[in-house]
């Protein structure tokens, strides 16, 4: 991983802060809930030090901060909630949702990992709702397997498991995470996988 300082401009209050940022990472593998193989994959979150603006983004259109937006500077994971706060759509919701989960399991905290991750699953069946994508459902799916929501797991696995069978030709590694996924649910298996493994 390579590591580089930038100069950046908060676009909320416009003040200038040195950040940390990765030039380059690698993950070499995955697991089941997208989750990376190490801690150096995750995005940023840029976080400004003056007005506590936070997200992937710090730069572009002024964004529209609620009135009861609050910073808690003695809480390493503030960011997180504060971005969620400011995002615009479900698709940056999830990714925030599942990279909190998964910095908070890096760091240890698995009670909190697990809230988080409760989290997660609420906003994806959101997004499921409006947008079904297999991608998302999949690792939905292995959400709720982890948090031994296996019988939801199952329904779920269970409702796109025709879109994905009838699929198979054309999206084989797919068909084959259906096929594991299966048998984790049917032998009740929390535990976390990696797609290496599939």
């Amino acid at each position: 991983m390579r590591i580089s300082r930038v100069s950046v401009s908060c676009s909320n209050c416009g003040a200038s802060f040195e950040t940390e940022i990765r030039v380059s990472a690698s993950s070499g593998d995955f697991g089941l809930d997208g989750k990376p193989d190490n801690a150096d994959f995750l995005p940023v979150i840029y976080d400004c030090p003056e007005c506590g603006y936070a997200g992937y983004k710090i730069d572009g259109d002024k964004p529209k901060i609620p009135e009861a937006f609050a910073v808690n500077r003695d809480d390493p994971y503030d960011k997180y909630e504060r971005a969620l706060v400011l995002a615009t759509t479900d698709d940056v919701r999830n990714h925030l949702l599942m990279e909190y989960t998964w910095q908070l399991e890096f760091d240890g905290k698995t009670a909190e990992a697990l809230s988080v991750r409760e989290r997660a699953v609420s906003q994806m069946e959101r997004s499921l709702s409006i947008r079904p994508v297999i991608e998302l459902a999949f690792i939905y799916i292995d959400f709720l397997r982890q948090l031994g929501r296996f019988d939801e797991a199952e329904e779920t696995l269970n409702s796109i498991s025709p879109i994905v069978t009838a699929d198979a030709d054309k999206r084989p590694k797919f068909y084959q995470l259906l096929l594991f996924l299966q048998r984790l649910i049917k032998d009740r298996d929390k535990a976390p996988h990696m797609i290496s493994e599939v």
